[in-house]
């Protein structure tokens, strides 16, 4: 899965969030991309995306979620947060993905197709915010900051940065330097608590839901061969590059 987001200075989002697998490796397994994506899209993006469209590049084939001045209260789940406090957005949650929160079975985890898939799935989650990234744990460029969510891992996500562009911190520099502080004070320049998204628990779900279509893909071809579903490559979320 692909997230990339960005978060703009006006509390709207826009982006896109792309869920896919690969074709060769559904077929391995005897399923089709869309039967092990249907939970995942049915209960994942699609209420709050702006457009929902049908996702099918180099070989991969899902869903592509798209956002164009979304609010942000429009994400609306509950492991991780984007609050806007002042003049900065603050990143704090986590991705929980270890096999627990997966709810596999010692028996799946000892699969030899369940261990190459848990090597090659990946979420891929990325936000850009209107100003500098002040600090992060993830990779910071420009005012990109990114994480690769890992299986087996808790996944603790977190960010500073500020809500204003350069320009407008420009702005508010000369404007602090004429105005006194008992104006700023009473015309409330730098705000308070605007707006807070929710995302966490949405990946976290449509992680588990892909998983469960896998799982129930290689049973139905278990029952029809009466034979155990040998190793395959694992289905592989798209990346960045991909979306």
């Amino acid at each position: 899965m692909d997230m990339a987001l960005t978060i703009n200075g006006d509390d709207t989002v826009d982006g896109e969030v792309v869920v896919a697998v690969e074709d060769s490796a559904a077929a391995a397994i005897g399923a089709t991309p869309e039967e092990l994506l249907e939970g995942a899209d049915a209960d994942s993006f699609g209420e709050d995306a702006s457009e929902v469209e049908p996702y099918a590049e180099g070989g991969f084939t899902g869903t592509r979620y798209i956002f164009e001045g979304s609010p942000l209260d429009d994400f609306s789940d509950s492991e991780m947060s984007i609050v806007r406090d002042g003049d900065e957005f603050l990143v704090e949650g986590s991705l929980p993905m270890t096999t627990e929160d997966l709810d596999m079975t010692e028996e799946e985890l000892a699969d030899p197709a369940t261990q190459e898939l848990l090597k090659q799935f990946a979420v891929n989650i990325a936000f850009t915010f209107p100003g500098e990234v002040i600090e992060s744990n993830g990779k910071t460029d420009g005012n990109t900051v990114t994480w690769a969510a890992e299986i087996g891992e808790e996944n603790t996500l977190t960010a500073r940065a500020s809500a204003l562009t350069g320009d407008e911190v420009a702005a508010a520099e000369e404007a602090a330097a004429v105005d006194s502080a008992a104006e700023q004070e009473e015309t409330g320049f730098w705000g308070s608590l605007l707006g807070t998204v929710i995302i966490g628990a949405g990946i976290g779900l449509v992680v588990g839901l892909i998983f469960a279509g896998i799982r129930a893909a290689r049973n139905r071809k278990t029952t029809a061969t009466g034979e155990s579903t040998p190793p395959t490559a694992a289905a592989d979320p798209v990346g960045t590059d991909q979306a």
